[in-house]
């Protein structure tokens, strides 16, 4: 039978798993769009999110397969296992996503938008890095999904 802290970590596990295969299956764009091509246009610099959400939902997809097969934080009886595993493949992922909207060039007007939306995630990644735990139950990157979602952005979902 689960004691108390067995079943958060497993609970915690599972909602890692589906969160990250929700938020692969629902980004949208092309993998082949780089941040160095112009972006002059709303739908253009939609598509370059959904592809940059993309790369980094595979990212922390293979992070947690690795990790799964180590046995290591999905089946760890402890929060602190679960933190772990937060710390050590979703962060890192969302890291990489962070710094590639930052690489993005696109027209002034929809310059404002973009450092909105990375505003937002970067402000929820110092939340995230100070307390792992954070995204379990009150996930900071939930504010940035909002921003992308008004922008027209489907599926970055980093807040899932």
């Amino acid at each position: 039978m689960f004691s108390r802290i067995n079943f958060i970590a497993f609970f915690a596990s599972i909602f890692l798993v589906v969160w990250a295969v929700t938020w692969m299956t629902a980004c949208g764009g092309s993998a082949t769009e780089t941040a160095s091509a112009e972006i002059r246009t709303k739908p253009q610099l939609v598509r370059k999110v959904e592809a940059i959400c993309r790369r980094g939902t595979k990212e922390k997809i293979e992070g947690l397969k690795e990790a799964a097969s180590r046995g290591e934080g999905l089946f760890e009886s402890s929060v602190e296992g679960v933190e772990k595993l937060v710390s050590d493949v979703a962060l890192p992922s969302f890291a990489t996503v962070i710094e590639s909207l930052n690489e993005l060039q696109p027209a002034p007007a929809q310059q404002g938008a973009l450092e909105k939306l990375i505003t937002a995630y970067e402000g929820a990644m110092e939340e995230a890095e100070a307390n792992p735990g954070i995204v379990l139950n009150n996930n900071p990157f939930k504010a940035g999904d909002e921003v992308a979602k008004a922008y027209g952005v489907k599926g970055c979902s980093l807040g899932a």
